[in-house]
């Protein structure tokens, strides 16, 4: 693509912005001074934060917007799996105490009292149950 030579009235209108420009930095030197214009240079230092505030907020490092809410999201997946993980072992718990109580009703109602070591056995055998086969042998492959 060829580039294209800009017109003389392109040139004075891009040298026109550039004094602007200067005149515009050279008031506000000026004005800094000059305590009339007090107010106007502290609406302009409040912009000022404002802007870099909101190139923060916009931008991607730690304290962007996006990666704070990528860091939530994280920590919202993390809870979940801790709520699923509670509510799993909140089942099994119910499942062993119903078991434990039918196994202590159980010795209750026998005429000869169980041994400690028996009863130990079976709490045992309850909450560390031995894999089935088809577990076991699919551990092993």
């Amino acid at each position: 693509m060829k580039h294209q030579r800009r017109t003389p009235a392109q040139l004075i209108q891009d040298k026109q912005a550039e004094l602007d420009k200067l005149n515009a930095r050279i008031a506000a030197d000026t004005a800094k001074t000059d305590p009339v214009y007090a107010p106007i240079n502290a609406a302009l230092d409040a912009l000022k934060k404002d802007e870099a505030n909101s190139r923060k907020t916009l931008g991607k490092n730690k304290q962007g917007a996006t990666t704070r809410i990528q860091k939530h999201l994280d920590w919202i997946t993390k809870i979940e799996n801790e709520l699923t993980v509670a509510r799993t072992t909140l089942a099994g718990v119910k499942t062993l105490r119903k078991a434990l109580k039918t196994l202590l009703a159980s010795f209750v109602n026998q005429k000869k009292k169980p041994t400690m070591a028996q009863v130990a056995a079976k709490v045992k055998a309850l909450i560390n149950p031995k894999p089935v086969q088809a577990e076991s042998e699919s551990e092993n492959a």
